[in-house]
């Protein structure tokens, strides 16, 4: 079925005039918004776009015979009972022909299901590696973006990042660090850089002053050809980059109505030409507020930003309107009357929000107290950007959206009535469901993921399955189960064939203590920035950690298809192998010692690509590529308390209780044995001895810009092919669908714009 909603930005294609045209200050306060709950509203909270009405004063008429003025309004009552008859007929034609496409588009489908039902699903999957690209001293928290940067129809590789001294620059690093590590590039704190997609050379490198974890390339800004990307990231960082040249086109910054230097800026979208110059215009979140402690009572307000996407001026910003503050990447689709909405959240880990929805004229022209509220959670904030995709068959999006708190919940993209929800009791997640055709029905189905545990930042265990696209449930009643938390969201890969759909995805896990998740905590006083970068198979097990990047189906289930295993490749990553491997080592498995100390994050999303053919070959080779990036980082030194541990300090503890162990809290002693946090002495004498001394940690004790020791950044391209065992007579093995009807291949799907590319 082919979306009739689907948004698309486009220069000059509307006439504001035809919208309010009242305006106020940039950053004006927004209005009083109570709760709505979508459930009292049968028609779209939101209503349409109104043109002005026409008032034409006109003169009397005067006639020298009454007997004219009858005459004419014999005729023009006539013409209007024609009129009114013509608009019936019409009507009941339009109906007759709507009847008649309906049916013939049932028919149709039915007779594509049955077509698609001699296609059998890949019973397994081969991979291999095309190549890799080792990068020093980078780290990524941003999904990878994909465009022909050189033109030479191999799609181009981007990716943002950060460099380990952005976070020393916040607390005053001098500029002599980038000339050490950096050749004297200044900034050096973060930026994008561009790969080839045939090899994996860097084609460009542009600096930015803090990280950048957000990339959207999705418009031609300088009209060069090529699509130029926008990128975001912390503490303020939004710039517009010639995707051609990686060279600066404008900057929001500290001069710049609205600019807060502490917030970040999270994935933009393109918005119609509002300002006119024949350039497609900007969407943007300002927002976050990342050196508060959780549940701290005094937050940045976020902000919804308007920007020209020519010259990077605020064309329009507004406070979100429950002054909270905002993580949340906005979106915009069309409803059917034709209406441009966008949807914005907002809240935090600990502090609760509300899904909001407003017409994009009402935003420009400064409403922001005309938004409704779409749904609210009055304990965590909204913070994951949705899928949108047609799962009631009317031919319009609907939004399905991955909450913070532990639901899933699918909203009518008209009405926004709950369609349906499922929880998972006790969990919290960062991810972006993905899309596909998972059972063999012709409705989208959603791989979920949610991270089981106290709360931010404290997990016990992830946990993923595939939720129903019709009922909202777990088709599948076995959910797969990992030991470490992940915040990579998953992606699809469209096949041929009625529920063929592959899913691609990240585990992460403990070596020998797999998908046991057991109970810990860390001491208290331990800082929620040092906890968010703790090795929690170390300190739990006493064992290494590792991450794999697997592809599954209905066919194969759960774990599935490995592509890329951390522990085969760990010794390339950590440089200790040179940039080749030879044959012997390939497929060597670390386990043990040495130990390099580190680990990695799994914060990243990957993307696939098509494949692309050899210099000698002039057809691309079957399969599809899947493009991911790695980096690993030395943990923060942190200590936690098990359940056995838990047991001998509730034991001292008592033993205080009755005067006969002294439990003090000594802050100054804790610090000069390195352990930054207020354990009391029962918890010191009972973790005592599991303190590992050999691993090499980073903390806030030992910050010192001339020593650093950095991690590096490794991208991977694989290619991937299916293989169908036993097949019948007539029947046939899926196959990759070509790029432009890969319904969720990146992160907020194949069009970075949270779209589902439909297949039916």
């Amino acid at each position: 079925m082919t979306l009739k909603n689907i948004y698309r930005a486009q220069a000059n294609r509307f006439n504001l005039s035809d919208d309010v045209t009242s305006s106020e200050d940039d950053g004006g306060e927004s209005g009083s918004n109570e709760g709505i709950s979508p459930s009292n509203y049968d028609e779209p909270l939101i209503p349409p776009r109104r043109k002005h009405k026409m008032y034409h004063v006109r003169g009397k008429m005067k006639t020298k015979s009454g007997n004219f003025t009858w005459i004419v309004c014999f005729i023009l009552t006539l013409v209007c009972v024609v009129g009114v008859l013509l608009i019936m007929v019409d009507w009941f034609l339009d109906q007759t022909k709507s009847h008649q496409k309906n049916t013939d588009s049932n028919m149709m489908s039915v007779t594509n299901n049955s077509n698609q039902s001699n296609i059998q699903p890949c019973t397994s999957f081969n991979s291999r590696e095309i190549w890799h690209k080792i990068i020093p001293k980078l780290m990524t928290e941003t999904a990878i973006r994909l465009n022909d940067v050189n033109e030479d129809n191999v799609t181009d590789i981007l990716i943002g990042f950060m460099t380990v001294l952005d976070g020393y620059f916040v607390g005053g690093v001098p500029r002599k660090a980038c000339d050490i590590y950096f050749n004297g590039s200044f900034p050096c704190f973060g930026g994008i850089l561009a790969l080839d997609g045939r090899t994996g050379r860097q084609l460009w490198r542009h600096y930015t002053i803090h990280e950048v974890f957000a990339i959207n390339c999705n418009a031609d800004l300088d009209d060069d050809g090529v699509r130029d990307c926008l990128i975001g990231g912390r503490a303020g960082v939004f710039e517009a980059i010639s995707a051609r040249h990686g060279t600066l086109l404008w900057r929001f910054g500290k001069d710049n109505p609205g600019f807060e230097e502490i917030m970040g800026i999270y994935t933009a979208q393109f918005v119609r030409d509002l300002d006119g110059d024949g350039v497609a215009d900007i969407l943007a979140a300002h927002g976050g507020d990342p050196l508060s402690e959780p549940n701290s009572d005094k937050r940045l307000v976020g902000k919804l930003f308007l920007f020209s996407g020519k010259s990077g001026h605020v064309l329009k910003w507004q406070n979100v309107p429950d002054k909270r503050e905002t993580y949340f990447s906005p979106v915009v689709y069309s409803t059917s009357n034709g209406t441009d909405i966008v949807l914005f959240g907002t809240g935090g880990e600990t502090h609760f929000g509300s899904l909001w929805a407003i017409d994009v004229m009402q935003l420009y022209h400064g409403h922001i107290h005309r938004a409704v509220i779409v749904y609210s959670d009055k304990y965590k904030g909204v913070m994951v950007p949705p899928v949108l995709a047609d799962i009631n068959k009317d031919g319009t999006v609907d939004i399905i959206m991955a909450m913070f708190n532990a639901t899933i919940v699918a909203f009518d993209g008209e009405t926004f009535k709950i369609i349906w929800q499922y929880t998972f009791p006790g969990s919290e997640t960062y991810s972006t469901p993905a899309a596909g055709y998972f059972n063999d029905d012709d409705v989208p189905d959603f791989f979920v993921r949610f991270n089981h545990g106290k709360g931010f930042p404290l997990y016990y265990y992830s946990e993923i399955t595939v939720l129903d696209g019709v009922t909202g449930k777990p088709i599948s009643p076995s959910y797969f189960k990992s030991s470490v938390m992940s915040n990579a969201s998953p992606l699809s890969i469209s096949m041929t064939g009625a529920g063929n759909d592959v899913f691609v995805y990240w585990i992460a896990d403990c070596v020998g203590h797999e998908g046991k998740g057991d109970w810990f905590d860390f001491v208290e006083g331990t800082n929620v920035h040092e906890q968010s970068r703790a090795d929690t198979c170390k300190l739990r097990y006493k064992t290494k950690s590792f991450s794999r990047l697997s592809v599954m189906n209905r066919q194969t289930g759960f774990p599935g298809h490995t592509i890329y295993d951390s522990l085969v490749n760990e010794w390339l990553e950590h440089g200790l192998s040179g940039n080749k491997r030879n044959n012997a080592t390939k497929q060597r498995r670390h386990v043990g010692p040495p130990d390099h100390g580190g680990f990695q994050r799994l914060i990243q999303t990957g993307s696939i690509t098509a494949t692309f053919p050899d210099n000698h070959e002039s057809k691309a080779p079957k399969g599809i590529d899947v493009l991911m990036v790695t980096y690993w980082m030395y943990p923060a030194k942190v200590r936690i308390i098990t359940e056995k541990q838990k047991e001998c300090i509730e034991h001292y503890r008592n033993l205080s209780r009755q005067g006969k162990f002294e439990n003090t809290v000594n802050i100054t002693a804790n610090m000069n044995k390195g352990h930054y946090d207020e354990g009391d002495a029962a918890t010191n004498l009972c973790l005592e001895k599991n303190q590992d001394k050999e691993t090499f940690y980073i903390s806030q004790g030992n910050y010192d810009y001339k020593s650093l020791r950095f991690g590096n950044l490794t991208v991977y391209r694989f290619r991937l092919e299916c293989q169908c065992e036993s097949l019948k007579h007539s029947e046939t093995c899926s196959d990759f669908l070509p790029m432009d009807k890969q319904g969720w291949g990146g992160y907020m799907g194949t069009l970075g714009n949270s779209y589902f590319i439909p297949k039916y």
